[in-house]
């Protein structure tokens, strides 16, 4: 008692100033060892604490991750004060626009949308490469002109697809920034259904303050339940469509937010989504560069940490790892400690594990002053598989119709095409 005498009398110190934690028992205890464990009692009696409602143990676990960076040699007032910062940010970004977000998706009926009839089957080309060292799956990232598109449309990119052994479709998302793609989805679907093709199907999308509130428990939960609502919409109307097997989850996480809130986000999408249809798999696709255009990430400890302590709570099925290269070519040399980090989390809790590869790249044109993205070359994409295939069940790209498919009119994309048609038929 002598102990927790101590650090109640140093937490009056922070009573003055703030408001004091409202903990019993263990839990108090917990939380204050931790907190003497991690700073000095010169900052402990400088700091200023507040809380809202009581503390859980969801909560100490937020916390806890907060503490452990202090493993990476992360001060802790910057961390304290960065997580009033990321805490703080919401009041500026507010919740996603519920008539933006949670509006039904534009009901199409698939008779309708078939007017045709039975779609004939075409042959797959020839390929000798084995599935660990081919892609299987591709992203479809719709924009306003594909709700344009017709049965004819959708099926010359399914097929050209299935030419190259691809199987798998995942539409990046059916709604973003107050664009609906019901339409295109509907009419891929009912393709799909007749060439024996599966679609995963994204919810909606907006990530107005997603990146800047990883650590806010408020900004988190509204949004899940925003979502979820969404969710289970998009769910039912498309149940019918045979081809539909599975849902993706569009937003991203790269393990620079709390595990614990970003997992409980997961959780709630994917109960929504199989409490309509319960056989629906649920994919997601992180990463795990801590800035896109260079080719850091986080330890593999605190990967797989991460990884785990999500999994635990987000009820997905399929985790898609992106590999980054196509935003930084210096990732090639450090993905493969990545796959290995997060698919060991997978195989620790259950999750399959599938591998994104980014087959576009980065580029600025300095005559032009012109930046982007565009297809990639064989030559770096055929490495890409070459270490990454033998980390996941499944190879899966971003994105098809884009950078890859011979009906963008896009050159690059048409020439990569078929240069992946002569890698799939080299031995």
């Amino acid at each position: 008692m002598c102990e927790f005498s101590t650090i109640l009398q140093e937490a009056l110190v922070i009573e003055k100033i703030g408001v004091l934690l409202k903990l019993e028992g263990e839990k108090i205890m917990d939380f204050l060892q931790i907190f003497r464990m991690f700073t000095h009692s010169s900052i402990r009696n400088s700091i200023l604490i507040t809380v809202v409602q009581p503390f859980t143990n969801r909560y100490l676990l937020i916390l806890r991750e907060i503490f452990m960076l202090r493993k990476l040699q992360i001060s802790f007032p910057f961390i304290f004060f960065l997580f009033l910062f990321l805490g703080s940010i919401s009041l500026f970004s507010g919740p996603f626009d519920d008539n933006n977000l949670s509006g039904n998706p534009t009901n199409i009926s698939a008779e309708n949308a078939n007017p045709s009839g039975e779609i004939p089957t075409v042959e797959n080309s020839v390929i000798l490469k084995p599935e660990s060292q081919r892609i299987t799956g591709g992203f479809f990232q719709f924009w306003g002109s594909d709700n344009d598109k017709d049965e004819s449309d959708w099926l010359k990119e399914l097929s050209a697809m299935r030419d190259i052994g691809m199987d798998t479709v995942i539409i990046q998302s059916n709604q973003s920034s107050g664009t609906n793609f019901s339409k295109a989805t509907e009419i891929l679907l009912g393709v799909a259904d007749k060439i024996g093709m599966k679609v995963f199907i994204g919810t909606a999308l907006n990530e107005d303050g997603w990146y800047l509130n990883g650590f806010n428990p408020w900004y988190i939960s509204s949004q899940g339940n925003c979502v979820a609502d969404y969710t289970k919409i998009l769910v039912k109307q498309f149940s019918p469509h045979k081809s539909f097997v599975g849902l993706y989850i569009p937003y991203e996480e790269n393990s620079l937010a709390s595990a614990v809130l970003i997992g409980e986000f997961y959780g709630k999408i994917s109960q929504a989504a199989k409490s309509v249809k319960p056989d629906l798999k649920v994919l997601i696709s992180p990463y795990t560069a801590v800035v896109p255009k260079f080719p850091v990430s986080m330890p593999s400890g605190h990967l797989k940490k991460f990884f785990e302590t999500l999994f635990d709570r987000a009820g997905v099925d399929i985790c898609a790892l992106q590999d980054g290269v196509g935003c930084s070519s210096g990732r090639l040399n450090k993905i493969s400690s990545d796959l290995k980090a997060v698919s060991e989390a997978c195989q620790d809790k259950g999750v399959e594990f599938w591998v994104n590869v980014e087959i576009f790249e980065a580029y600025k044109d300095k005559e032009t002053n012109s930046s982007g993205f565009r297809s990639g070359n064989i030559e770096r994409i055929s490495k890409q598989i070459s270490s990454e295939g033998s980390f996941g069940k499944k190879i899966i790209c971003f994105d098809f119709n884009h950078y890859l498919s011979p009906n963008s009119g896009n050159e690059l994309a048409i020439k990569l095409y078929g240069d992946y048609q002569k890698y799939l038929q080299s031995n």
